[in-house]
Formats: structure tokens, sequence, C-alpha cells
């Protein structure tokens, strides 16, 4: 082979590495390779709206809160976490599992998140409104046993799951969080 050649070659096999390398970065970075529907599961014939990352589905209770809080965002909104996490400046307990327009880790690591995320999904899939659930959670865990609550506003308006969340599939939601725990 001759120099000229074996130095194109050599050129030509950086410039591969190089092209890799950073397709490679765009992947991980999350610029490519997530499109819609990609990386997201159904359970119980029911779809995650959003693609979770895997520190979210680390166990069933963490994945069940994680669902909880795409399904019915707003409805966590109004209620307040006992966890101390106001220290990381949440205001409510949707702050504990989601950010901007992504995830944070601190619900999967935080028992109380997920007991309380729990509770608010089980209160409000049985008719209560979010009212009722806020104060049966301030009830439970405003006792003084856990720690202190996000500053959540009061709720100006009483309203129900159908309104906070009317694009939820109720009976498949409730059928993925058995389907999870059976």
């Amino acid at each position: 082979m001759k120099k000229g050649q074996q130095k194109r070659l050599l050129w030509a096999g950086a410039s591969l590495i190089v092209l890799f390398l950073g397709l490679l970065g765009l992947f991980l970075s999350g610029k490519i390779g997530d499109e819609e529907g990609a990386n997201r599961f159904t359970i119980g014939g029911y779809t995650l709206p959003r693609a979770l990352p895997d520190y979210a589905r680390r166990d069933n209770y963490t994945l069940a809160s994680y669902m909880t809080a795409l399904a019915m965002p707003r409805a966590l909104e109004h209620i307040p976490c006992y966890c101390s996490c106001d220290a990381a400046g949440h205001e409510n307990l949707a702050d504990c599992f989601l950010e901007g327009k992504g995830f944070t880790a601190h619900g999967a690591n935080c028992g109380i998140c997920k007991v309380e995320a729990a509770k608010a999904a089980e209160l409000l899939l049985k008719g209560a409104s979010i009212k009722e659930a806020r104060a049966l959670i301030e009830q439970q865990f405003g006792n003084g046993h856990y720690g202190r609550p996000t500053p959540t506003p009061p709720i100006a308006e009483d309203r129900y799951l159908s309104e906070l969340a009317p694009e939820l599939d109720r009976e498949a939601f409730q059928r993925a969080l058995k389907e999870l725990f059976e």
C-alpha cells in the first residue's frame, strides 16, 4: 500500500470514529433516539405518556409513584409534601417527581414522597375531591412525625380528578397499578 493511500485510510478511519462518537454523544444526551413513543411501555392497558428514567423504574412502588405524577401532575401540585424537601425548593408533591419537562430523582429516593403519591392516587381514583384528598394527607402526614411541609398554597377552587386530569383513562390506570402489585 502506498503512503498516500495509508494516509487517506487513516483519515477516513479517524473521521468515522469522530462521527461515531458525535452520534453517540447526541444519543446519550437525548437529542436523538427518543422519538415520540420510543422507550415507552404499557402496563395493564395503560401506556405511559412519556418515557421514564431508569431510577423511576427501580421497583414497582417507585414506578407507581412516577406513573401517578405523570398521570395527574395538576392534582399533585395541590398537595404538600412532608419530607422537608422545601429546602430543595419544592413547592408541592409534584415537584418531588417532575422538574420542568423532565424528571427529578428525589421521589425515587424518598419513601415519604412515594407513600404520599400512592395515597393521593388512591383517594382521587376513589372519587375524593382535591380538597378532601389534601385534607386527609395533611391529617396523616402533618402530625409532626414527618418533615416540614412544602409551601403549597391553599386550594382556591375544589376540583375532582376528572377536571384535573381529563385525559386520564382511569380504568386503564387502575388496572396498571393493580398489575404492578399482583
